[in-house]
């Protein structure tokens, strides 16, 4: 059996693979959390906001498996007065996005993004306490891939600090661009990026992958996903520091003496997760690296390496033309100069006078 333990002062339930197995299989057979969580602890009484129900949603949310919540979905097709009058009068702390003040107005902490309870929270505060939705940095609408390779070449430009031109692609840029615009496109990345709500880390994720991979026109299935899962950690690892940093702000204003003890205890704790991102990020740039470096080198890399040598071939072939084109032009110029010292006309008008009156 799966255990509880406590996590950022809260008890919260850690499921075992032996349930995690039961979850998936409840799954594919009927994807409503709260019959899964029933069946998978034969228990009548849980729903999606039991610590049970929690842990399936995040099991279930860090899988991308979309599940549904039948219990409220039937009934939150409007805002009761009660919850109304909660987020008419309540005080929420800066920061807070709709989806947390939908969470806790809903009591529902597995709501999950942009869902029926989401929208219509967020809805309310758009229309009604606006200062809200523009001090939480949240975005109401998805983020949408680029259409275009020209639109790729400005996020590489804005992101990386090149300053290609579009119309002045080489066949190995133009060959990278198309390659990340495919990566961006991606339905993995897409459902991932649109899980987070704020605009700061959308763009944290959209500016990491960029600079990563956008002179990786080879990589495979299994690397970008790698190069992802790292970027998507960044997040991770912001949430993790502002964590602690609160805490450690609440340690210096605290003066009592257990509740010190208890705060420094979870400042640790704080402390030790940032530091566990970190290793985790690095590890895992490492290990794409090598696995890449690996596959360049041995037989997978020799598609990549044919490709180095046409686009050689190509940029070779390219700078011949554009050389050719320079000699015709100045050819092209030298023969004009040529005409004009041999015009009679011409040298009249430069000098003021007629043609007559020279010859």
């Amino acid at each position: 059996m799966g255990k509880v333990v406590t996590k950022d002062r809260r008890k919260v339930y850690i499921l075992d693979d032996l349930e995690k197995k039961k979850a998936d299989a409840a799954f594919e057979e009927r994807p409503d959390i709260i019959w899964i969580v029933q069946q998978v602890w034969k228990d009548a009484s849980l729903d999606g906001r039991s610590m049970q129900g929690k842990a399936l949603a995040e099991y279930f949310a860090s899988k991308n498996k979309e599940y549904k919540t039948t219990k409220y979905e039937k009934s939150a097709e409007t805002l009761t007065d009660e919850q109304i009058e909660l987020l008419t009068n309540e005080v929420f702390e800066p920061g807070k996005t709709a989806l947390d003040i939908a969470r806790f107005v809903l009591d529902d902490l597995s709501l999950k993004p942009l869902s029926v309870g989401h929208r219509l929270v967020q809805q309310w505060l758009k229309q009604n306490r606006p200062e809200i939705m523009h001090s939480s940095g949240e975005v109401s609408g998805k983020w949408t891939p680029p259409a275009s390779v020209a639109k790729v070449v400005g996020l590489v430009n804005e992101h990386v600090g090149t300053n290609f031109k579009r119309e002045e692609l080489s066949e190995k840029i133009r060959r990278q661009m198309s390659a990340l615009k495919n990566i961006l496109c991606s339905k993995r990345f897409y459902i991932m990026i649109n899980e987070l709500l704020r605009r700061d880390e959308r763009d944290l994720v959209e500016s990491s992958l960029v600079k990563h991979i956008w002179d990786k026109p080879d990589l495979t299935y299994d690397e970008e996903n790698m190069y992802i899962s790292v970027c998507m950690s960044y997040v991770d690892q912001v949430h993790a520091r502002k964590r602690k940093d609160k805490l450690h702000q609440e340690v210096m204003n605290c003066t009592d003496k257990d509740l010190s003890i208890k705060l420094n205890e979870n400042l640790k704790t704080a402390s030790d997760e940032v530091d566990k991102i970190a290793k985790k990020i690095s590890a895992d740039l490492k290990d794409v690296t090598i696995m890449r470096n690996k596959r360049i080198e041995s037989g997978g890399g020799n598609s990549s390496t044919m490709i180095s040598i046409v686009e050689a071939w190509q940029e070779e072939e390219e700078r011949k033309r554009l050389l050719i084109q320079r000699k015709m032009r100045a050819s092209l110029v030298s023969e004009e100069a040529d005409k004009f010292e041999n015009v009679e006309d011409f040298k009249a008008r430069i000098l003021g006078i007629s043609k007559e009156e020279i010859v």
